[in-house]
């Protein structure tokens, strides 16, 4: 079914007119986006909300207390209270975390379809979309967990890397500050502030190979989602795929999908302080109401941002085939077939 919506622009695009067209996506199919989020997502944001809230409210009640009459907190009492509500806290999200990863996989591939619809000027109901991301949330589910191993095995050996470099590092930190204690004071607060200096930049530079490496697989591996909805690739495949179309833009999808997570970082650090604060303001008056602000808080993000996510991967995917398979012309054939009227007898 064909809609009245602005044609994708079916060429090969700018960072900037990527970013501006996922906002355009989200714009056109505002509604239907947030109903399909809130569908998946609300119910687990408003749990995980009430978790957290209980949970920091729990903090919020102890450090006032603690503060307020120290002699009620000893240091001991106070970090077995903390340890065991942290305990509490690991638990129940152990027991949340297979809903979320379904919660999570049939949001994503619902708000992938009604993107790529969106491109193709074709309309989709929500129930549209909701059965094709149950029809291919097993593939998803399969290239999400490799994914996740893939990252786990590249987390390991950074880490065993930086482990290393933090020695060697170490090492020479201890023979610079025993060779500046022989150097004339002056001389040697000179040394040592240049050798803090060294030291911080090479640390600097340690953490940035350390999220580097992820910050590009996840660039290389962004057109896979799209890939499961619209090709229905399998899970293996979606990630060789995905892998082949980012072959020559490595580093630009990986430029674009670090822009979209500052956006998204953005987002998070705004409502997530507005929450503290509601919820430092309200605490003292009302438990519950603290839970309360923070549910609401964790019910919200999702449907900001989730759309936002997917619509930003599926525009990838789609400049991605441009670039390396000629897919604006395919794309244009589908918006002129979109907009036959099935009725008119020149149409058959």
């Amino acid at each position: 079914q064909a809609m009245n919506s602005p044609a994708f622009a079916a060429r090969p695009l700018t960072l900037g007119d990527l970013l501006d067209w996922t906002v355009r996506i989200y714009r056109m199919r505002f509604s239907k986006l947030v109903l399909t989020t809130a569908i998946f997502l609300v119910p687990i944001g408003l749990i995980s909300g009430i978790i957290n809230g209980q949970t920091m409210t729990g903090y919020l009640n102890i450090f006032l207390a603690a503060i307020q009459n120290p002699s009620v907190f000893p240091e001991e009492q106070f970090m077995n209270t903390m340890g065991n509500r942290q305990d509490a806290l690991a638990s129940l999200s152990c027991l949340l975390m297979p809903l979320s990863l379904v919660a999570t996989g049939m949001a994503s591939l619902a708000l992938t379809y009604q993107a790529i619809g969106t491109l193709r000027n074709q309309d989709a109901t929500v129930m549209d979309g909701i059965k094709v991301a149950w029809q291919r949330f097993w593939s998803w589910l399969g290239m999400t967990l490799m994914m996740g191993l893939a990252f786990i095995g590249l987390v390991i050996a950074i880490a065993i890397l930086f482990g290393i470099g933090a020695f060697v590092l170490a090492m020479i930190f201890g023979g610079l500050l025993s060779s500046i204690g022989n150097i004339p004071t002056g001389d040697g607060v000179a040394a040592g502030i240049g050798a803090f200096c060294a030291i911080i930049c090479v640390y600097g530079l340690i953490i940035i190979a350390f999220f580097g490496p992820l910050a590009y697989f996840n660039g290389r591996w962004a057109a896979a989602i799209p890939g499961i909805v619209d090709q229905r690739w399998g899970a293996v495949e979606s990630l060789q795929e995905s892998w082949t179309l980012t072959r020559n833009h490595a580093w630009r999808a990986t430029g674009f999908m670090l822009l979209v997570y500052l956006f998204y970082g953005v987002i998070y650090v705004a409502i997530m302080a507005l929450g503290f604060g509601l919820s430092a303001a309200v605490v003292n008056t009302s438990s519950l109401a603290s839970v309360i602000v923070f549910a609401v808080i964790s019910a919200i993000l999702p449907l900001l941002w989730q759309p936002i996510q997917m619509a930003a991967q599926v525009m990838l995917y789609h400049d991605l085939r441009i670039r390396n398979e000629s897919y604006d012309l395919e794309m244009q054939i589908s918006q002129l077939e979109a907009e036959v009227v099935p009725d008119d007898p020149a149409a058959l």
